[in-house]
């Protein structure tokens, strides 16, 4: 995922992340242990944040920078295997038994 000119990616659906810098490849941070156990949903971006979901339902926030740092976790408590949408000030996640809309 590409955000404020950062790719962010994980490393064998593992949960270890990593921030490089997108025009030099200069490597930000990680491979970091996110908390994340097996991910099928991409990273995103929005708002200053970036959200990364695991198949167990819970989501970790981090701030959109070059350092490594977790704002929130939280979980639906239901298997999510599709990468989460922001639109607007809400963000949709999709598990499988229902559709969780986030918002203020």
């Amino acid at each position: 995922m590409f955000s404020s000119g950062r790719i962010y990616y994980f490393r064998a659906k593992a949960g270890l992340l990593t921030c490089v810098d997108a025009a030099t490849g200069e490597r930000h941070f990680g491979p970091t242990r996110t908390g994340l156990n097996v991910i099928y949903a991409s990273p995103i971006a929005t708002g200053g944040f970036v959200y990364l979901t695991d198949r167990n339902g819970t989501t970790v926030v981090i701030k959109d920078s070059a350092e490594f740092e977790i704002v929130a976790t939280n979980s639906v408590e239901e298997t999510v295997d599709a990468t989460p949408a922001p639109v607007d000030r809400e963000l949709f996640i999709r598990s499988q038994k229902h559709l969780f809309c986030i918002k203020e």
